[in-house]
């Protein structure tokens, strides 16, 4: 599904990927995979900081770096149920 987003984008266009998930395997490691596979894209800064910075190593593997850029909510901090966004960019 991300990847069919992402190749709907114009140049310039964003699209966020949000989950109502903490599980890394739903998050960084599906963004990373999709990049990682693409070109022409980048993650972008959430200018308003909600939650805290994505991780950018999973279970000892180093994912792109940018990912930090990407922001986490946790119940247990955030007082809400686990959320995770990444903008991704189009780039022209």
């Amino acid at each position: 599904m991300l990847k069919s987003g992402l190749l709907s984008l114009k140049s310039g266009g964003k699209l966020l990927y949000c989950t109502c998930s903490i599980a890394p395997e739903e998050n960084e490691l599906v963004v990373n995979e999709i990049l990682k596979k693409m070109e022409n894209y980048s993650i972008i800064e959430i200018f308003k900081d909600f939650g805290v910075p994505g991780l950018n190593n999973v279970f000892g593997i180093d994912l792109i770096e940018d990912l930090k850029l990407s922001q986490r909510l946790y119940p247990h901090i955030h007082d809400t149920i686990g959320f995770y966004f990444c903008l991704i960019k189009k780039l022209n």
